[in-house]
């Protein structure tokens, strides 16, 4: 299995897309919803973190009650776009094990506008688990290819997920409630079209 970094992330997905988390402001949010994809509102110069993991976005929004994160849309987008940013992008923070030498790293960083940085998981409770989780900060193009050619439909589902807090509140489990998420691999065609790449390159 093909991982970024050499690092598994969980998500769900199927064989033509996969979903992502956005956390956002009310006038984003409806302005999406109207248009179908994000419109106006939202500026693709700054940067736009995706997030695969449902639990990861409840933690960074602690169940959309942070402000500038009140809605949650899930925004499915196409595999291909996805598997773009997967292969694309660059750590965020420097780790020798996965990004070769420190200048090399600073000279990718400087020139790239797909991001990744990499997080301990969490569960429903807010708790560490044993394994990652990963979010992608994209802006300039690539932020506009993910607004006007990848996204497939978007959702906002800000209401279940305040559901799911107040049955947390209640002492309610809700482990089989949470989306089914499983380890992501690269579509075929990705990893085949990206194996040709990095032959050429070698």
């Amino acid at each position: 299995m093909k991982v970024i970094s050499g690092r598994c992330f969980r998500a769900l997905y199927d064989t033509s897309s996969i979903r992502v988390y956005h956390l956002t402001t009310d006038s984003i949010a409806d302005e999406a919803l109207a248009l179908g994809t994000f419109g106006q509102k939202f500026n693709h110069e700054k940067i736009n973190w995706l997030k695969p993991s449902f639990l990861w976005a409840m933690h960074r929004s602690n169940w959309s009650t942070k402000r500038g994160r009140s809605r949650v849309l899930a925004v499915d987008i196409k595999r291909s776009g996805f598997d773009y940013i997967f292969e694309k992008a660059t750590c965020s923070v420097y780790d020798k094990t996965y990004c070769g030498t420190e200048e090399a790293w600073q000279r990718k960083i400087s020139e790239t506008n797909i991001r990744c940085k990499w997080d301990i998981a969490r569960d429903e409770y807010g708790a560490p688990t044993n394994h990652l989780t990963v979010q992608y900060a994209i802006s300039g193009e690539i932020s506009r290819r993910y607004s006007h050619e990848w996204i497939i439909c978007l959702t906002d589902i800000t209401g279940m997920v305040r559901e799911l807090k107040n049955l947390l509140d209640l002492g309610t489990p809700i482990t089989g409630l949470l989306p089914a998420e499983k380890t992501y691999t690269e579509s075929n065609e990705s990893a085949s079209t990206n194996h040709r790449k990095r032959r050429r390159e070698t």
